[in-house]
């Protein structure tokens, strides 16, 4: 079993629907949400990054990348701007809570980089 392997089989274990929050529908989620979200955010982020799609001082590597490391990418890719219209979606609703608003911005900065990143290293939209 090479590296890539490894790495998808041990990205992949972590990566269930339960493992991130609750299903569609979190409209209702409480402001007291936003910490483990952000926390989790974090956690995805440097799942991604972990991804042989990145070299060691986490540039796009221009080689050796497969369709299976761009599998693993866009699903943390897409499970990163899920929280973060989550985070978004709280932070709309409450807007008088504390740093709310930056809290959002941080997420879909984070959104935008992943779609960024995977599309750099696999192309596609």
């Amino acid at each position: 079993m090479n590296r890539s392997h490894i790495l998808f089989a041990v990205l992949l274990a972590g990566c269930g629907p339960a493992s991130y929050g609750p299903s569609a529908g979190y409209t209702d989620e409480p402001v007291s949400d936003l910490s483990g979200y952000e926390a989790r955010l974090d956690e995805l982020n440097n799942r991604l990054h972990a991804t042989s799609l990145f070299g060691p001082d986490a540039q796009i590597l221009d080689s050796d990348i497969t369709a299976s490391d761009c599998a693993v990418a866009a699903d943390l890719r897409d499970r990163i701007c899920d929280l973060s219209e989550r985070i978004c979606d709280i932070a709309a609703r409450e807007p008088s809570a504390a740093d709310v608003a930056l809290k959002c911005q941080r997420a879909r900065n984070a959104c935008a980089e992943a779609k960024a990143s995977v599309q750099r290293g696999c192309g596609g939209p």
